[in-house]
């Protein structure tokens, strides 16, 4: 009422209304009406999250008073109690062992039955028989009664040992740590899993079995309890649905990090079936505004239902950082309509894969927020710019592209010319390619490129492509990006790509002192072009005695190699270079140790001595796997 007599002052308290006046004064009703609905959620939210913070304030602070350090003058008490027990027990055991030896010598020394202390003590004693000893020198009686007395105490002992682990345990330095660090100590645990995978070996369940302490900070810590990996395989659930709902209720506030994966499809026998793993988003739906990383990847095809429609349409989600989704096609654009307001209701969302054929045109991105970005389904070249162009803060970039092939076609008025890119942020560019690379170099300038793996998805054909598609390294075009760039590149993945050995070598030349990983691989073309002059270039040479120069190999600062399925050396050139950059030097020199090596090549009489090598390399330091290729 209030607000319709504020409505109606506004209007000069006019109550004759035209329709416009009315549809003014239904208006400005509404807008009241749907600011004060959401300040009523705020504060019901804020309430919520008021009385979680007194109950953890209050279990802290219980927790603080259990697992405090005694005050000074009950730390006197209690050594002293030790001490009195530490003499009580030198006792004890000096009574055992008098006791023993009266036993000894009743039952005669070299036959005794009686158990010692490491045994338990259940023999009738006086009922055995003792060889060498009389009638009248063996004493029943006299026996039984040094048993039940070794047995009266044993039993004291053991009470006294319990005592005095207790009352040190109370010492203990571990119970000054306060409750806040402790837990602190806790969330370190397990910082290094992503997604952590319940288990009663591993935190943070092994932190609840410990101690009563312990289990009450691990129960009330969060942080803990804020990532979960479930496996869903058909309708069963790793953990069970039960365990994360526990789950997630032990988190708290504290932004959730989830993963939630499908191992195997199923038909469903009508339209509308439920995905298996809706099931378990369920549980994260009420939770969304403390979302951070989600990552969910769907097998179950033909299922419609996915858990995005149960969203509400007006949710916030201002802790989501990171989005993973994968699934073959999304069947409704209700739910890729959920999943563009989520993501565009994220203000600090930063890396977002799509893996599915759904088109990403289908969606709307925060291109200027993004820092990673994957998409899963094959883009012409043009499109690919043109993503990259809109992100000016990328610095990770995965794509499936087709490049041109042959001349370049006759413009068309209709579509957008994307011209050179320059990237000043881009460190990371993963490309599955199709068609001429020398296109796509001609096109970038990438100063700050670090990473660059390439992997032509034509070569899976065993037999050469057609020659529009062909995949043979542009070298030329290469040597000129890297010169315009001036990119430092630390990595070099090269997979299914015709290269000649002398442009490899080249390559390797030109990014010299920045190359740590260099991996190599045509399984399915084979092309050998790992010959003995790239061996002999990477190879390191101790230099002679009489020269001060020092042998510099190709890439000195190579720490990890894979060569698969290209390797044509002759027998023993392989190993030896994998020996002069895999055993310590004696002497300091500017080479970089191999850490990794990775090998695929064929196991015949040409490379007998390549194995046998790379097996006793094997022997001296870990780290050199091979596999013999059919």
């Amino acid at each position: 009422m209030n607000q319709l007599i504020d409505a109606l002052n506004l209007l000069g308290g006019n109550l004759a209304l035209d329709e416009n006046e009315h549809d003014g004064l239904e208006s400005v009703l509404t807008g009241r009406q749907d600011v004060i609905a959401s300040l009523e959620s705020e504060m019901v939210l804020a309430q919520q999250t008021l009385n979680n913070l007194i109950q953890r304030r209050n279990e802290a602070h219980r927790l603080l008073l259990s697992a405090s350090g005694p005050s000074s003058s009950t730390k006197k008490v209690i050594r002293k109690v030790i001490a009195e027990k530490e003499v009580a027990l030198n006792g004890l055991h000096q009574e055992i062992s008098d006791i023993q030896c009266e036993l000894d010598r009743l039952l005669g020394a070299t036959n005794s039955t009686l158990q010692h202390e490491d045994s338990p003590i259940d023999t009738d004693v006086a009922s055995i028989p003792v060889e060498g000893l009389s009638d009248s020198e063996y004493r029943p009686a006299e026996v039984n009664l040094c048993q039940e007395r070794l047995h009266h105490l044993m039993h004291q002992r053991d009470e006294a040992q319990d005592i005095l682990e207790a009352h040190k345990a109370v010492l203990s330095p571990i119970r000054k740590i306060p409750t806040e660090v402790l837990a602190e100590v806790f969330v370190h645990c397990i910082t290094n899993e992503r997604f952590i995978s319940p288990s009663l070996t591993s935190p943070p369940l092994l932190l609840t079995s410990i101690c009563s302490t312990w289990r009450n900070i691990a129960l009330t810590t969060p942080g803990l309890w804020a990532s979960i990996l479930v496996d869903v395989s058909g309708h069963c659930y790793s953990p069970p649905i039960s365990v994360v709902k526990t789950w997630v209720e032990r988190s708290g506030s504290s932004p959730l990090t989830f993963r939630i994966t499908e191992n195997g499809g199923s038909i469903p026998t009508e339209r509308g079936t439920q995905s298996p793993l809706s099931a378990v988003l369920d549980i994260f739906i009420p939770h969304h505004s403390r979302w951070r990383n989600i990552h969910l990847i769907y097998k179950d095809y033909f299922t419609v239902q996915t858990g995005f429609m149960t969203l509400p349409e007006d949710a916030s989600f201002p802790c989501l950082e990171s989005v993973y989704l994968e699934r073959g096609y999304w069947m409704e654009q209700r739910d890729v309509d959920r999943i563009t307001t989520m993501i565009l209701s994220a203000p600090r969302l930063r890396n977002v894969s799509w893996i599915s054929q759904k088109p990403y045109s289908s969606l709307v991105f925060p291109w200027t927020q993004l820092v990673h970005f994957n998409l899963g389904h094959i883009i012409p070249m043009r499109e690919g710019l043109h993503i990259l162009s809109s992100c000016p803060h990328l610095k990770s970039l995965e794509l499936i592209l087709i490049l041109p092939v042959g001349p370049p076609p006759p413009p068309n008025r209709n579509e957008t010319t994307v011209g050179s890119v320059t990237h000043y942020n881009l460190e990371r560019l993963v490309l599955h390619t199709a068609g001429s690379l020398g296109k796509l170099f001609d096109k970038l300038t990438l100063p700050h490129l670090k990473h660059l793996s390439l992997d032509a998805i034509n070569g899976i054909f065993p037999t050469p492509p057609p020659q529009q598609y062909d995949m043979s390294w542009p070298q030329a075009e290469f040597i000129s990006f890297h010169e315009r760039s001036e990119c430092a590149i630390e990595l070099l993945s090269l997979t299914e790509i015709e290269i000649a050995s002398g442009d490899l070598c080249e390559t390797l030349r030109r990014i010299p002192s920045s190359l740590q990983e260099l991996s190599l691989c045509n399984e399915h073309r084979r092309q050998s072009y790992i010959n003995d002059d790239i061996l002999h270039a990477l190879t390191f040479h101790l230099p002679p005695d009489d020269e001060v120069r020092e042998l510099v190999p190709l890439s000195p600062r190579l720490k990890s190699i894979k060569f698969w399925g290209c390797i044509s050396s002759s027998d023993g050139v392989l190993a030896r270079m994998l020996e002069s950059r895999w055993i310590p030097l004696p002497v300091a020199s500017p080479l970089t140790q191999l850490n990794t090596v990775m090998l695929g090549m064929s196991k015949d009489p040409e490379h007998w001595e390549d194995w046998a090598h790379i097996k006793r390399l094997n022997e001296k330091r870990m780290g050199i796997t091979s596999i013999p290729l059919q």
